[in-house]
């Protein structure tokens, strides 16, 4: 009977690996303009003359009350000089200024996030420490992010993400090493605590309570 429960839930694990998951990550915000370019063309949501463009600089003007959603025909998107996978997402806010969102599948977002938070000549054990990191850190901020159009940043206030520009073939292996395990685990995910410079771990010993401590 054991056997048959362990099996059963290997199944369900893998089976929640399979499915993508999206995260929508805020790339830059408070801008008057934005140029968005790629060689392949330009798909852009609901007009029929898709891939006809190669380059667009929008302003709060050209952008109505529906965000503008637009990615590269094939390949990745340029925005301001930087590359992205997925769709970037314009939207006109409330002080008439722009929010540019990158919305795209979690694995990809890793590919420019752990080499962007830690040198990619660095061991693969901490390439692999990383990619868990930051794994458990988005489905952290996505799990809470409420009703905000994004559900993570760019920056270090969140965790740093290079986008295309910050990929490295050394940290693809990592990201997307551990899929299946998180899969089974996202629901909960964690947010990562730190006291002067040192990471606070829980500890969850098999036959008594759980138990914080600093590291």
């Amino acid at each position: 009977m054991k056997a048959l429960f362990a099996g059963l839930a290997l199944f369900l694990c893998v089976t929640a690996a399979s499915g993508s998951e999206n995260i929508r990550v805020a790339l830059a915000d408070n801008r008057s303009t934005v140029s968005i370019a790629s060689e392949s063309g330009l798909i852009i949501g609901g007009r029929t003359d898709a891939g006809n463009e190669k380059k667009i600089v929008l302003s709060p003007g050209s952008v109505g009350s529906r965000p503008l959603r637009i990615k590269a025909r094939s390949g990745l998107v340029r925005m301001n000089g930087k590359s992205y996978r997925g769709w970037l997402e314009v939207r006109k806010k409330r002080n008439g200024l722009l929010l540019i969102v990158n919305d795209l599948d979690l694995e990809d977002y890793l590919q420019g996030v752990v080499t962007s938070e830690i040198p990619h000549g660095w061991e693969y054990e901490a390439l692999k420490a990383q990619a868990v990191a930051a794994r458990t850190y988005a489905l952290y901020q996505k799990r809470t992010a409420g009703g905000r159009p994004y559900h993570i940043l760019a920056t270090v206030s969140s965790q740093v993400y290079g986008g295309g520009s910050g990929e490295r073939p050394r940290a693809r292996k990592q990201s997307g090493k551990h899929k299946v395990w998180f899969s089974c685990i996202a629901g909960k995910s964690f947010q990562p605590f730190i006291i002067r410079a040192a990471a606070v771990t829980r500890r969850m010993p098999r036959n008594s309570g759980a138990s914080t401590n600093h590291t």
